[in-house]
């Protein structure tokens, strides 16, 4: 049993029945979820232009408004998310976030009015809140206490890396679509 207590993945005290590939996983996971988190931000402004034909003069408006009523909805839905993770379990709260997310993706090219944008964005909003609650959960069950600063480390090195790519790699995609 003191194997299973002392199970390490590198410099990280691992919770006993955490296996290193579990543990290994949430990294890229972490990576990816701040990727996608961020790429509708990045990618509203080509949105808002090529497809709603909204003026650039007014685009900063339209962001804001969608921006602040995103987080309202975060913030209002993350203890929700929180409270049905310990009811249903991780998982399925998990899965239903991404699942909203990519329904959110699936429809955010397709929008033809404002209103349209306010609910894709309240929709991923809420997948945000379930996956983004769920992923902090993690945080705290896959690491010993000892550990835990190291895995926190880790893992906003990971999300750095994603928004990394986010901004320098996917947000060219536009001009690549449009060349072809």
């Amino acid at each position: 049993m003191s194997q299973i207590n002392n199970q390490k993945l590198g410099p990280i005290f691992l919770m006993p029945g955490v296996g290193r590939m579990n543990a290994l996983s949430f990294f890229p996971v972490a990576l990816l979820n701040t990727s996608v988190f961020a790429f509708m931000n990045f990618m509203q402004p080509y949105v808002l232009e090529e497809h709603l034909g909204i003026a650039r003069h007014i685009q900063g408006a339209v962001v804001g408004s969608v921006a602040t009523m995103q987080e309202l909805i975060i913030i209002a839905m993350t203890a929700l998310m929180g409270a049905l993770a310990d009811k249903v379990g991780r998982r399925p709260v998990f899965s239903i976030g991404l699942i909203l997310m990519a329904i959110a993706y699936f429809c955010f090219p397709l929008m033809t009015s404002l209103y349209q944008l306010y609910m894709v964005r309240a929709l991923f909003a809420i997948g945000v809140a379930a996956a983004s609650t769920v992923l902090i959960i993690y945080t705290g069950d896959y690491p010993q206490e000892r550990s835990r600063a190291k895995w926190n480390g880790f893992m906003g090195l990971f999300q750095g890396v994603g928004v990394t790519i986010t901004s320098a790699l996917l947000v060219k995609m536009p001009a690549t679509l449009t060349e072809r």
